[in-house]
């Protein structure tokens, strides 16, 4: 069974959104299974508890109210002012909550639908107690935080609420705080017997809740989100500092002496699920580099180089042989295909095209003047276009065997091609037989996506080397050794060419070649200054599954690195672009899907085709399987068409571009016209339809590209 996205899940994903864009900055939100919310103002991570049974409301008020820290609260050490930390968290809530709604008066509502949410279950404590029992404190909180018709019993009392409602600056607060600290001490040394008096009007300003009107809004949660951390009483702090991390805000591990406080800080606590089952470990793309990773065209041709010449002579010569025929027959495709290609983006330009009068005569329109207005000269512009570049992804597992040389055929006519048009294109075995000792991530980063010790992309194609035909020469020979070997009987003979060091097939690394696009774009980028850069996935299998890197101490308290499976484990995000995407499944498709996009996300004008290979037995199941990933409502329209035509196409549901699904039996199709002697004219028809059949199928990858490029 695959696990698909949970609702949970997503609405992680959207308020991690919100939190982004109200901070008008890409902050990194995460959800971990943790008691309360906290802001690290120094790594700008926002962290927020996994919460069950919790309305949108109430999310929104939470996830408001921590960005409103990240955006005001500053980065100091709060014990230093002389009063406990408490006191400065609820007076810094009401300032922080004002500057939130000002910033954004949507939030007007949230924050008082969130309140109204919070005082109906309760979550203060106070609803069968009286609020003139309360102490100046937890009066003060709970006003804030949507509560009309609190008592205040003394002008100092007043004096104190109007403070905190007329915070503008951080140093105000402080102020207030102390005011409010001093207050309250009074007022426990000397208990005044006067009758509660109801504070009047607004609380000095705009953002303030008055007592009847809490749309206004109303304090936020910074306790809520565990902004109190005391644990000490009244008298403890006159004499010793708080001990607390400086570093966070609403880290609470010290619980508060304001019952208010402390009653929604436990009743949210008990809203967060701790289970370490409940939260992922979010992780991150490391930095690449590309020499690690990729294996260089110049190694390429220098192995199969090595290996050829000791290789059996008859079956080289045959290759060869076979190579150059098929390169005479492709020229001819690859011309016309050229010819297109330029046919349609000079119609593209010049649909794009601006025609603009000059002010100069021409002098041949002159005769004409009698009968035509129009004896300007004209100018038509031209739109730049952008530099194109093209890289393949090319599976060398060992399923491929079967079709490995139909694959090289598609490969060496793409090279041709973008070789007469000057488009750069670079192709990449993804396998995992190369070898070497050198690996591509370190392993001494934890929470960082982790290649196997044994992948690489190797450089097999590149239109930019003085020895193009050789490299596609080797190219031809592996695809026909495997083809061969796997037991077709249309290449037997092929055996004895064997394949060099490194190059045997092997496992899938799907998941290492797509996140290997960090490096190979901006090296595509660098090198030949592409400016739009197509991507072609070509496969005939799952991804196995990603891994990254963690980390637990030993008993020496030493740091021991290991890696882990991303499955069920794991979401990925992306501090460069803000996003933090869904947790990774045990499905292949959805998890190639998060790392697809994140590549799209990260580097602007790229495009990416996926081309699945699938056997004609499997197609049916595998065709079921992806199409509910696709939005296809008619899953059975799509196999019978598949069935027909050997192609379908699957949109961009996996988060590609465009998918397409090919059938093994139409690369191996021929495109051949081939009739009997003597034919009749059904012979000839048939014979000339199955010629057309097998070519359109067989150019499907090429042709995708032309339509995209041009």
């Amino acid at each position: 069974m695959h696990l698909r996205r949970t609702p949970m899940y997503n609405r992680h994903e959207i308020k991690g959104n919100l939190a982004r864009l109200l901070a008008t900055e890409n902050l990194v939100v995460q959800h971990k299974a943790v008691p309360t919310a906290s802001f690290d103002v120094l790594k700008r991570v926002l962290t927020l508890p996994i919460w069950k049974d919790i309305t949108n409301d109430i999310y929104d008020l939470l996830v408001g109210h921590e960005v409103g820290h990240a955006l005001f609260t500053p980065n100091e050490d709060m014990h230093i002012h002389g009063v406990p930390q408490d006191y400065i968290n609820i007076v810094e809530d009401v300032r922080i909550e004002k500057m939130m709604k000002r910033k954004y008066s949507g939030l007007n509502k949230c924050f008082y639908r969130g309140y109204q949410q919070l005082h109906d279950r309760d979550f203060f404590e106070i609803s069968d107690r009286d609020l003139g029992d309360l102490s100046l404190p937890d009066r003060i909180n709970v006003h804030y935080k949507g509560v009309a018709d609190v008592p205040f019993e003394t002008p100092a009392e007043i004096n104190v609420c109007k403070m905190i409602a007329d915070c503008e600056t951080f140093s105000d607060v402080v102020s207030a705080a102390q005011e409010l600290y001093r207050v309250y001490k009074e007022g426990q040394e000397t208990k005044q017997n006067a009758a509660p008096m109801p504070l009047e009007g607004s609380q000095g300003g705009s953002s303030a809740l008055p007592h009847s009107d809490a749309s206004e809004g109303s304090e936020g949660d910074s306790s809520e989100e565990g902004d109190s951390n005391s644990s000490e009483s009244t008298e403890s702090y006159e004499d010793e500092g708080l001990d607390y991390d400086d570093q966070t805000v609403g880290a609470g591990e010290q619980g508060s002496e304001i019952e208010t406080t402390k009653s929604l800080e436990q009743a949210l606590q008990n809203l967060a699920r701790t289970e370490s089952y409940a939260e992922v470990d979010y992780i991150e793309v490391p930095e690449i580099k590309y020499e690690k990773l990729v294996v260089t065209n110049e190694d390429f041709i220098s192995r199969c180089g090595d290996h050829y010449a000791d290789a059996y002579p008859q079956s080289v010569e045959e290759c060869d042989n076979r190579f150059a025929e098929f390169r005479k027959q492709s020229q001819r495709e690859v011309n016309y295909l050229v010819k297109e290609f330029e046919c349609k983006k000079s119609a593209a330009a010049y649909a794009r095209a601006q025609t603009s009068r000059t002010g100069v005569l021409d002098t041949a329109k002159l005769h004409t003047y009698k009968y035509n207005e129009d004896l300007f000269k004209k100018v038509t512009l031209l739109p730049d276009g952008k530099n194109h570049g093209l890289v393949a992804l090319v599976d060398w597992s060992g399923s491929i065997a079967p079709i490995c040389l139909d694959i090289v055929k598609q490969l060496a006519q793409i090279a041709w091609f973008c070789k007469k048009c000057q488009i750069p294109f670079n192709a990449y075995l993804f396998s995992t037989e190369w070898g070497g000792e050198m690996t591509v991530t370190e392993r001494t980063q934890a929470h960082k996506y982790a290649f196997h010790d044994n992948v690489r992309l190797i450089n097999c194609i590149t239109t930019e080397t003085r020895n193009f035909e050789d490299q596609l020469k080797y190219l031809f020979r592996l695809g026909a050794f495997f083809q061969a070997y796997d037991g077709s009987y249309r290449l037997v003979g092929y055996s004895g060419l064997g394949y060099p060091l490194g190059l045997r097939l092997g496992g899938t690394p799907l998941s290492e070649a797509i996140v290997g696009l960090h490096a190979i774009i901006p090296y595509m980028k660098q090198k030949f200054g592409v400016e739009k850069l197509n991507v072609i996935v070509l496969t005939d299998g799952e991804s196995h599954a990603g891994a990254y890197t963690t980390t637990h101490k030993s008993y020496k308290d030493e740091s021991i690195y290991g890696i882990r499976s991303v499955e069920n484990r794991a979401a990925l995000r992306n501090r460069t672009t803000g996003r933090t995407y869904s947790p990774f499944t045990n499905c292949s498709l959805t998890n190639i899907k998060i790392w697809v996009e994140d590549v799209k996300e990260t580097f602007s004008n790229t495009n990416i085709l996926y081309f699945r290979i699938v056997p004609q037995r499997e197609a049916s199941r595998w065709l079921g399987y992806a199409a509910q990933y696709c939005d296809i409502k008619d899953i059975e329209a799509l196999k019978k068409k598949f069935g027909k035509d050997k192609t379908a196409i699957l949109g961009n549901g996996l988060g590609y571009d465009k998918a397409y699904v090919l059938s093994v039996k139409s690369l191996h199709a021929s495109d051949d016209f081939v009739v009997p002697d003597s034919p009749t004219k059904t012979q000839i028809k048939n014979a000339f339809k199955k010629s057309l059949g097998g070519a359109k199928v067989k150019k499907k990858i090429l042709s995708s590209f032309i339509e995209m490029v041009a």
